[in-house]
């Protein structure tokens, strides 16, 4: 491939990279701040209080494919990246297994959102781990973004 295609598709997955970790850091606050307004007793807009549980389970779990699609979308990338970009090679390194612990989470959250569903657990506990997860998320995203979009996004 030419150095200018090279370049920029490079650019296009940085681009890309930053597009993707917005709308989840934003789908990610929105189930937080409906899982605060359960636990507070507040109505959550636009689903009818009864379907709450669906809502945010259908929400939550959309998200967390989301999130798996992306990590999977990326590790497939990974390789072309260490390739072109040798100096990457340790953060994407430190990338793929920090994808490997989030996948973990999710499974961990997915079950635990069944359980909600189901009645079966409080929102509490969906709102904690959703927390948990978002904060282990954010430095994720900020390492990657960090590493990665400086390389990517480099002007030929």
């Amino acid at each position: 491939m030419p150095e200018s295609q090279t370049g920029e598709r490079a650019q296009a997955a940085g681009d890309f990279l930053l597009r993707v970790h917005a709308d989840l850091r934003r789908e990610l606050a929105t189930i937080r701040r409906d899982l605060e307004d359960v636990v507070a007793g507040r109505p959550v807009k636009p689903a009818p209080q009864p379907g709450i549980r669906a809502q945010l389970a259908f929400h939550c779990l959309a998200v967390c494919d989301l999130l798996s699609g992306h990590h999977t979308h990326e590790d497939g990338a990974f390789g072309y990246f260490k390739e072109q970009f040798p100096q990457l090679g340790p953060a994407i390194d430190r990338l793929t297994e920090e994808h490997e612990v989030v996948a973990r989470s999710l499974t961990e959250l997915r079950a635990l959102v069944a359980a909600f569903e189901a009645g079966e657990a409080e929102p509490e506990a969906v709102l904690q781990e959703v927390i948990r997860l978002t904060a282990d998320l954010e430095e994720h995203f900020t390492y990657e973004e960090e590493q990665l979009i400086p390389v990517l996004n480099a002007p030929d």
